[in-house]
């Protein structure tokens, strides 16, 4: 469930253990002492993809698929929010975020996994 998948992302950005490597790649950890690599592709929808850094290649992240976007996903755009000194919201429709996005004044964006169907709704306001 997404509000899960959120807490968690939280608690990873707020541990300070998300770290940039450059303009669209982030090192985010998992379980059992798993490193994630999520990279971001803009364009008229951003698209993120997470792969497993097995230390011999990537993998496609498990929690990435099945129409799910994974919490090292989330993460990432959590610690880009608070980054940039914005707060961050998810939902999971579009009609929500446009709901949210004037109560708060924020934008709405739609983030698309590059791996599956997976997508989730972003506001973004100060």
């Amino acid at each position: 469930m997404l509000k899960e998948r959120v807490a968690q992302a939280k608690a990873v950005v707020q541990a300070g253990l998300v770290h940039q490597i450059n303009a669209s790649a982030w090192k985010v950890p998992g379980s059992r002492g798993k490193q994630y690599l999520v990279t971001h592709r803009s364009g008229e929808t951003a698209r993120m993809r997470c792969d497993l850094d097995t230390g011999y290649g990537l993998l496609d992240c498990r929690g990435n698929s099945n129409g799910h976007i994974c919490k090292h996903v989330l993460s990432t755009l959590i610690f880009r929010a608070k980054k940039s000194k914005h707060n961050i919201s998810f939902c999971t429709n579009k009609r929500d975020a446009q709901r949210l996005a004037n109560l708060v004044g924020g934008q709405k964006f739609l983030i698309r996994s590059a791996q599956n169907r997976g997508k989730v709704w972003v506001v973004v306001y100060k």
